[in-house]
């Protein structure tokens, strides 16, 4: 502990880019993740956020998860990323705001216990309550937006805060140009970064038969038909 302590300290000197390079130059590249989200439902973060994180854990980094709702989970995930719920410490709490704090405690604690190289965080919500809880600890924090934060459906009290805290992560990862517009507004000055969703090679496995088509140009979406999803 105390070596990752000294670690953290190196990180909050050389930024994060840099103590990453160092820790390469040295030999020492695996480092330790330490992913949230709010659940692990069946959704396109949730998707993506099991996937980086098998892929993460297969190239040798060594990864944690940590849920703040209780949820099913739908996606697979690596065998060796170990996953934790806020309901595995803590009964149902009814009250919003209590239920809110008891997540920030809750969240932090896991933080200060596992003392990551860097925390990752997914969806709005998430970010906010990631954000307050790694305030004065020396660990770096990229949230990630999925979305076009502006049409994000999320109570008030939590858009307020996002607008706030956003500019105490180190890095925010949007997936659009217009989403990094809104994000650079939040941002007071740090990195926005653009990085659409990836697109994992098809899985033979899968047994997906041909499909017959007549000729002519294609086009197909998938999603929820809402207004923020584009399709008009």
């Amino acid at each position: 502990m105390p070596g990752q302590f000294a670690a953290n300290a190196r990180i909050s000197r050389l930024g994060y880019h840099e103590y990453v390079t160092e820790r390469r130059r040295q030999g020492g590249t695996n480092l330790d993740i330490l992913c949230v989200i709010t659940a692990m439902g069946c959704g396109g973060a949730e998707r993506r956020l099991a996937w980086l994180a098998s892929r993460l854990a297969d190239h040798g980094h060594r990864v944690v998860l940590r849920i703040l709702h209780d949820s099913p989970r739908f996606f697979e995930i690596h065998d060796s990323v170990e996953i934790r719920l806020f309901g595995d410490d803590h009964t149902r709490i009814r009250a919003a705001p209590a239920r809110f704090w008891k997540r920030c405690r809750w969240l932090r604690r896991q933080i200060v216990r596992h003392d990551p190289d860097v925390v990752l965080s997914f969806v709005d919500v998430a970010n906010v309550i990631t954000l307050l809880s790694t305030r004065d600890l020396d660990v770096p924090v990229v949230v990630a937006e999925r979305g076009y934060p502006p049409l994000s459906r999320i109570p008030w009290y939590y858009r307020t805060l996002r607008d706030l805290v956003y500019r105490y992560a180190d890095a925010i990862v949007v997936q659009t140009d217009k989403a990094a517009s809104w994000a650079r507004g939040v941002a007071h000055g740090r990195p926005v970064v653009v990085l659409p969703n990836p697109v994992p090679p098809p899985d033979v496995r899968a047994g997906a038969g041909e499909i017959s088509l007549p000729p002519g140009p294609k086009m197909a979406a998938m999603g929820r038909l809402v207004h923020e999803k584009g399709f008009d």
